[in-house]
């Protein structure tokens, strides 16, 4: 297995949006001033959020893993987003359907090939409820980080 790019800083706790747009322009823009993404990442991942929705119904604590293009990020990365409140985001496997999200894993892809490898692994601890439910229930960024690290 390879080494997911988790960092610290990455990982941010409580947060509050008013809906699934909300979030993916506020992150685009941090992304973008961080110099992480190119111009016109926000407005492609939101047209792909429509397209290809990225909600998944885990069960209790569900989450969505919203990513675009490639070729609009400048590096691959991961950005965990525990909200205080859950969004509503459009269903991967029933794409008329919504699911109230409570995390957020945010890819970025700046090579194609890094993609099945990532998401593969993401999946095998992203579906774990125990995990998810810990990741909700912590006080610090390092108590997700290490969920992370265990599981690798």
């Amino acid at each position: 297995m390879t080494m997911l790019p988790i960092k610290l800083e990455n990982i941010k706790l409580n947060q509050q949006y008013k809906n699934r747009e909300d979030y993916l322009k506020k992150m685009g823009e941090q992304l973008l001033s961080a110099g992480l993404v190119n111009e016109g990442y926000s407005t492609s991942i939101i047209n792909r959020e429509e397209i290809y929705p990225t909600g998944l119904a885990t069960g209790e604590i569900n989450i969505a893993i919203p990513h675009t293009d490639y070729q609009f990020s400048r590096t691959t990365d991961i950005f965990i987003t525990v909200l205080k409140t859950p969004i509503a985001f459009f269903r991967m496997d029933e794409p008329e359907k919504t699911v109230e999200v409570s995390i957020i894993v945010q890819i970025l892809f700046d090579n194609p090939e890094k993609q099945p490898d990532i998401l593969k692994e993401l999946m095998e601890i992203i579906t774990n409820q125990r995990v998810l439910k810990e990741m909700i229930a912590a006080q610090e960024p390092k108590e997700v980080l290490q969920h992370f690290q265990i599981n690798n």
